[in-house]
């Protein structure tokens, strides 16, 4: 059924109205019926932002209140608002979930994946003590790369900022072609690992080696 004013645009009235959502109930079965009422009304996102909104009753509806304005007309922003306020446990599962499987994407600079993996483990463990966070996020850091190529093997690094400098120096060895194949697997300082990276030092072009040297020496 159509109501139209005399200037006032065609509303078109819900196929089926979602009933209301007061901040008591699961908000992610709560968000997921709504998201099924939109798709039978055909609700664009902004609609969605815009029902959604005047359907919020009690504490939920309170919060909205609090939101600004312009984040309320935005779909995607206005429901994480929410859900960071009525399902806090599932956003930090979802984020502990995300810390797990984080790995190193294919040339992916060691510095920024240290951050991320940070801002994760803060997202999912708030409140922790931010030396528990350093610690979660070095034993996440070396899962992450250790299972390519680049191996910490004996040893381990006891900081981050030791970690993304130690395989920094690793992925340098190992993509250097005159490198021989055991320094690539033998600890990182290792006697051993020291004297085969020298001996490439010593036969290889100095300016071709240069970036390598500064790490490796």
């Amino acid at each position: 059924m159509a109501v139209q004013g005399a200037n006032a645009p065609l509303v078109v009235r819900p196929a089926v109205m979602p009933e209301a959502y007061d901040g008591s109930s699961d908000w992610l079965e709560y968000l997921a019926y709504f998201n099924q009422c939109g798709e039978v009304n055909g609700w664009t996102d902004v609609q969605k932002a815009q029902f959604l909104a005047v359907r919020l009753r009690g504490a939920a509806q309170k919060f909205s209140l609090s939101v600004p304005q312009a984040r309320r007309t935005v779909w995607a922003q206005y429901v994480q608002d929410l859900t960071d306020r009525f399902a806090p446990a599932a956003i930090a599962r979802q984020h502990k979930a995300q810390l797990r499987s984080r790995r190193r994407k294919t040339g992916e600079d060691f510095g920024r994946l240290a951050d991320d993996l940070r801002s994760l483990a803060m997202r999912a463990y708030p409140g922790v003590a931010d030396a528990t966070i350093r610690e979660l996020v070095l034993d996440q850091f070396i899962e992450a790369v250790t299972p390519d190529r680049l191996r910490f093997q004996e040893q381990t690094p006891a900081t981050i900022p030791a970690a993304v400098e130690m395989v920094h120096h690793l992925e340098r060895v190992w993509d250097n072609a005159d490198v021989p194949a055991a320094a690539r697997v033998a600890p990182l300082y290792d006697p051993v690992h020291q004297q085969l990276v020298a001996a490439a030092v010593e036969a290889t072009p100095r300016s071709s080696l240069w970036p390598f040297m500064r790490s490796a020496t």
